[in-house]
């Protein structure tokens, strides 16, 4: 059987970014344009952080400094689609952590700093020059607060502060926009987040037969019975995961005969 393949319109712009070494931006204005549909952010950013740009400073403290000036925080109110937007986070200057961080990221390189996103546990976070910083708070964490985030094991610490892949930062990305779909009980949306991530897998199998696991799921949530059975065939033809092959093999098996009853 042919494995499938991302149908969705955007797919191929995910794909490119991923392969980008500093893609994290690129990866951003894509989700933005998953999301709203219209043109992407990147003129926005661009008037938004000129200012700084026309006399920026060399540490990461100033631009601290400069994002909290600009007003941007985390949300107001509960975290919506829009947080993950960089044009509602530029007009209204408020995002989640991933959000936020990216653009300081990006404003970060464009200073000509060293930067990179950090896939933390829990809450994404940035390392500028050095310093590990969180995106919502604005400020630099202390290397005793890191350390009591592992017991004082230091080895744990590093482990966790490893820079972030551009594909860890797509993956994350769409998974808050999927876990915003899931909760308002979206399916058929959530659907088209998995095509995007499958998007930027590459040619991983332990990424792409969970990914595939996934689309089943959602797939019976609605009704799509025969589509459901063949993505817990392609996961259970490529899982390098004996259990997980075998519970997509029996799940695809009984699905056979089952007709489609979509919503």
């Amino acid at each position: 059987m042919t494995l499938y393949h991302p149908q969705h319109p955007l797919a191929e712009l995910f794909s490119d970014a991923v392969a980008r070494p500093e893609g994290e931006f690129l990866i951003a204005c894509a989700v933005s344009r998953f999301l709203g549909g219209g043109d992407g952010p990147e003129q926005l950013f661009a008037d938004t952080i000129s200012p700084w740009l026309e006399n920026p400073a060399d540490d990461g403290e100033a631009l601290l400094n400069w994002f909290a000036q600009a007003k941007f925080r985390g949300p107001d109110e509960l975290v919506t689609l829009a947080h993950s937007d960089l044009n509602f986070v530029l007009e209204y200057r408020q995002g989640i952590p991933i959000t936020v961080g990216i653009l300081l990221l990006e404003t970060a390189r464009r200073s000509g700093l060293e930067a990179f996103g950090i896939n933390f546990p829990g809450h994404f976070l940035i390392s500028i020059s050095g310093q590990i910083i969180d995106p919502l708070a604005l400020n630099i964490l202390s290397s005793e607060y890191l350390a009591s985030l592992s017991d004082g094991d230091s080895r744990k610490v590093d482990a966790l502060l490893q820079p972030a892949t551009v594909q860890m930062v797509a993956l994350r990305m769409l998974n808050n926009v999927k876990a915003q779909h899931i909760q308002s009980h979206n399916f058929a949306s959530a659907l088209e987040v998995i095509d995007l991530q499958l998007a930027c897998c590459g040619s991983e199998p332990e990424l792409l037969s969970s990914f595939h696991f996934e689309r089943g799921e959602y797939w019976q949530q609605i009704g799509g019975m025969q589509a459901a059975r063949e993505a817990y065939q392609s996961c259970a033809q490529i899982c390098p995961y004996p259990q997980l092959a075998a519970k997509a093999q029996e799940l695809a098996d009984s699905l056979l005969g089952n007709p489609d009853t979509l919503h």
